[in-house]
């Protein structure tokens, strides 16, 4: 897809590209195959455990279309702790809460280790 082949291009400029995986992890009907552009080769791909480091069952799985191994890396996904719009903390799941751990953690490790 253009998404992917532009992810592919940003990774070969040195900017590491995530994303969430998806929440069709329960949904046979996508025969478990991941969603563009998790599906590219440079893009990490984050699924999402539970706090008992499980994959969430709606974590979307590989492989992918060609056969690779998708996710490639998983956070805490699955009553995940946020900070809400009226500033209490109230819980949430999806892989949408696991993205951005990781991408957090690899900003920090980028600055820690340029």
């Amino acid at each position: 897809s253009i998404i992917v082949r532009a992810a592919d291009w940003m990774a070969s400029k040195g900017i590491i590209v995530t994303n969430s995986a998806g929440n069709t992890g329960n949904d046979v009907s996508w025969n478990y195959k991941m969603c563009t552009p998790c599906d590219g080769d440079s893009v990490l791909c984050i699924g999402s455990v539970d706090a008992s480091r499980l994959r969430s069952s709606f974590s979307a799985m590989g492989p992918t279309s060609d056969g690779r191994i998708k996710p490639d890396v998983m956070a805490m996904g699955r009553t995940t702790a946020y900070a809400n719009q009226s500033g209490a903390y109230s819980t949430g799941n999806g892989t949408s809460f696991s993205g951005p751990i990781i991408a957090g953690m690899i900003a920090c490790l980028k600055q820690a280790h340029p």
